[in-house]
């Protein structure tokens, strides 16, 4: 929180985040029907934190640096390559 982004709670008015098939159930009528259902503390507290970020640059720049170090250290090419590499060297044995 902070670090790479923000935290923000889910919302509590709908149960279908607390159940075993989120987020496959996402397309489900009753998840539809209750996404509708806004829950003002969520948009506080989001509008609190995107206030956070317009208002400090030096922040907002951190945590930008943050998550692309994240996605580069999870997610690039040579990240990637190694692991592939991994997986067809302990397939090949």
């Amino acid at each position: 929180n902070g670090y790479n982004g923000f935290l923000i709670p889910k919302s509590k008015n709908i149960s279908g985040y607390y159940t075993e098939d989120y987020p496959t159930n996402m397309r489900s009528k009753n998840f539809l029907s209750e996404i509708k259902n806004v829950d003002w503390d969520v948009i506080k507290k989001l509008v609190e934190k995107m206030e956070v970020l317009i208002n400090d640059v030096k922040l907002r720049e951190k945590i930008g640096e943050n998550g692309k170090k994240l996605i580069d250290s999870k997610f690039s090419i040579e990240v990637r390559n190694k692991k592939l590499k991994k997986l067809f060297d302990e397939k090949i044995k």
